[in-house]
């Protein structure tokens, strides 16, 4: 698994994550976050057939006060 977190300076408090991992028959799989503390805004990567997109969900079903 490889992994990346990204702090975006012109956004404080939001925050990109993303990882990947390699499948037992080869194929990578990816996931992924944006969120944002400060507006409570958070976007979750999902796969649909082969290709991949950003969700909008609500932050505090993901994320605990």
């Amino acid at each position: 698994m490889h992994s990346v977190v990204l702090r975006l300076k012109d956004y404080p408090g939001a925050a990109l994550t993303l990882s990947s991992s390699t499948n037992p028959d080869g194929t990578v799989a990816y996931v992924g976050r944006i969120i944002s503390f400060k507006h409570a805004d958070m976007y979750e990567l999902v796969k649909k057939g082969e290709s991949y997109f950003w969700k909008k969900r609500n932050f505090y079903d993901v994320v605990a006060e």
